[in-house]
């Protein structure tokens, strides 16, 4: 087996520790009170949102590590949860459009406007926000410079 660098990090998990990890958020959701269930049952994305919420809700004491203990609470990494909790902080339960994919959402959540940008009709794809932020990032960028 080759060696990994030391910045590499492995993206796969055994099937059984996903499968209970799995479980587990779903019991966590399910019996979390005020958690929008957002196709929690069917889907991943559900679940990266009940997981953002969830993180979200947390008031955050320095040094308490409130957000790590949950994450490892969760079985999840410390990053995916500041990323999660992110988006849906971006948008609340009634603004998140549901044939729109979570990972467009988590694109478009850099945007200001972000809340309308993901409302526009017809949806987005995620190749489709990846390439209207960089090109709005670009104008902004083009602007400041003639300025």
């Amino acid at each position: 087996m080759p060696r990994r660098g030391a910045g590499s990090r492995s993206r796969t998990a055994p099937v059984s520790s996903t499968t209970s990890t799995t479980a587990g958020l779903l019991a966590l959701v399910a019996d979390s009170p005020g958690v929008p269930n957002y196709h929690a049952q069917t889907t991943s994305r559900g679940l990266l949102w009940d997981i953002g919420d969830q993180a979200a809700r947390i008031n955050v004491v320095l040094g308490q590590r409130q957000i790590q203990q949950l994450a490892a609470s969760l079985g999840v990494s410390y990053m995916t949860l500041l990323d999660c909790r992110r988006v849906s902080r971006a948008y609340p339960p009634h603004s998140r459009q549901p044939q729109v994919s979570y990972c467009a959402h988590r694109v478009l959540a850099s945007q200001p406007d972000c809340i309308a940008l993901v409302a526009r009709p017809g949806g987005w794809t995620v190749a489709e926000a990846r390439r209207y932020v960089r090109d709005r990032t670009l104008e902004q960028v083009t602007a400041d410079a003639a300025a």
